[in-house]
């Protein structure tokens, strides 16, 4: 028999999505829409509890999405209520969200990591040319796995440049 807590949708008021952490969103429209989004952390909180799952709130996030209504919430910790800490930004599988929702923020991420490993081919490999190189590959199992950013880096130099 498979026991899940997973039918929360039946009792929980707001949107849940739960993989390897819980979000839990609603839009804010009023203070009765506030009261139900706290209501649904009460409840969540309570379920955690019963199925011996801890909830650390000092691990939990708030974030206003696209408004500043003056909204705060809390979750109950050892009989005392944590009031959750307000995030301008969340990184959750490698994606970065802010409260407007612009992409500048992941953007730039990406372009740094892009960049930096430009840079170390650049620095490492500038003078390697592709015999050389598959015959380097061919030794080594570690630089296999960069290989075919190499081997594109190179033919791509190598036809700029004629």
């Amino acid at each position: 028999m498979v026991i899940t807590g997973f039918n929360m949708h039946n009792w929980i008021k707001s949107s849940i999505k739960m993989f390897a952490d819980t979000k839990l969103w609603t839009t804010i429209s009023d203070v009765d829409d506030k009261q139900k989004l706290q209501d649904d952390l009460r409840k969540l909180k309570r379920w955690s509890d019963k199925w011996l799952l801890k909830c650390n709130p000092d691990k939990c996030r708030v974030m206003h999405v696209r408004h500043n209504y003056p909204t705060e919430y809390y979750m109950e910790q050892d009989s005392k209520l944590c009031k959750l800490i307000e995030a301008t930004e969340e990184k959750d599988l490698g994606v970065i969200t802010t409260y407007d929702l612009k992409p500048a923020r992941q953007c730039a991420e990406a372009a740094k990591k892009a960049t930096a490993i430009l840079r170390l081919i650049k620095r490492h490999f500038h003078d390697m040319n592709i015999p050389t190189y598959r015959l380097s590959r061919a030794n080594s199992e570690e630089s296999y796995k960069v290989g075919p950013r190499i081997e594109t880096f190179n033919i791509r130099r190598t036809s700029a440049s004629t």
